[in-house]
């Protein structure tokens, strides 16, 4: 696991007083609302590390989040494309069940039958439910729904996932 849990992903620069989309990526936009402090990763404005959020308000799928350090539209669009983290210990608690996306990527999947799936490589989310896509060596994709008659159990400590394959599943991919 991780120190460090990536919240969001700097998008355009919002009006000129220096406020910037953020594309959260938690599980809702209101916990990035509860946010105080961000480390700015892979940025062009270098000497800056840690941000503090002034203000930040949802619009439509992302917030406008307006930073202390940046006061203009110039050094907002410096921004663009950067991505946001936090320390693990300043994450919000999760429930029984739900996982930080960063500790369940790279995952070895395996089916309750004992059969090796492949890696967890990515987390698409739908709306309904999470998608991840779990790929083998032979670059052979599945994509599993991330519901509990599919995702059986989750060892973060050891990186291994058990999932059940529904009938047809394995067919769709």
């Amino acid at each position: 696991m991780t120190d460090k849990l990536r919240v969001g992903i700097i998008g355009k620069a919002q009006g000129i007083r220096g406020e910037v989309r953020v594309h959260p990526t938690m599980d809702t936009l209101e916990d990035f609302l509860e946010i105080d402090k961000v480390i700015l990763m892979k940025s062009r404005i270098k000497d800056l590390k840690e941000l503090t959020v002034q203000k930040a308000r949802i619009q439509k799928n992302f917030c406008i989040v307006k930073f202390k350090e940046i006061e203009d539209r110039n050094n907002a669009e410096l921004l663009n494309g950067a991505e946001l983290y936090i320390n693990r210990e300043d994450a919000p608690e999760l429930e029984e069940g739900e996982y930080y996306y960063s500790d369940i990527i790279g995952c070895t999947v395996i089916t309750d039958e004992g059969k090796t799936l492949g890696v967890l490589k990515d987390i698409y989310e739908t709306g309904a439910n999470d998608v991840y896509s779990v790929v083998n060596e032979s670059k052979k994709e599945y994509l599993l729904p991330a519901i509990d008659d599919v995702i059986l159990d989750v060892d973060v400590l050891n990186k291994v996932m058990k999932v059940h394959m529904l009938n047809g599943l394995e067919d769709l991919n």
